[in-house]
């Protein structure tokens, strides 16, 4: 897979998370004033995909924060898809999904994360107000 075939990946995932910041943005900037919100993403030539956003309290430490974030592994045909919500340092708060893909093409990858992807951000809404709120 090129380069380019990546990055096209990850921008579908990254418009994901940008969804999921959007609608927790408007939540936050009524619930919960100071609190941000962050979206990223990076890959690399080896297939590896990551996007997530973070949310960040009012006066947290340096570094604190929550992110989900959505993980795709792509090696040959098979790309394997994780979901999750963790804290910096990597403590799991709530494992969502995992997922393998079976592809031929790579418009048949691009339908698929897509669909993961939607699923996904619907999912990770729904955690992160539970999260947030009660946190």
């Amino acid at each position: 897979m090129s380069k380019d075939d990546i990055l096209q990946l990850e921008h579908i995932i990254l418009g994901h998370m940008r969804k999921v910041a959007e609608e927790l943005s408007g939540m936050l900037s009524r619930e919960l004033k100071g609190s941000s919100i962050h979206t990223g993403s990076w890959s690399n030539a080896n297939g590896v995909i990551h996007a997530n956003v973070s949310y960040i309290t009012p006066g947290s430490p340096p570094g604190d924060s929550i992110d989900a974030s959505i993980d795709v592994l792509i090696s040959g045909s098979t790309a394997k898809c994780t979901s999750d919500i963790c804290r910096p340092d990597g403590q799991i708060i709530s494992d969502l999904a995992q997922r393998t893909i079976s592809f031929q093409t790579l418009a048949e990858l691009s339908r698929e994360l897509d669909s993961f992807g939607t699923k996904m951000s619907s999912e990770i809404v729904l955690r992160l107000k539970e999260i947030i709120l009660l946190d």
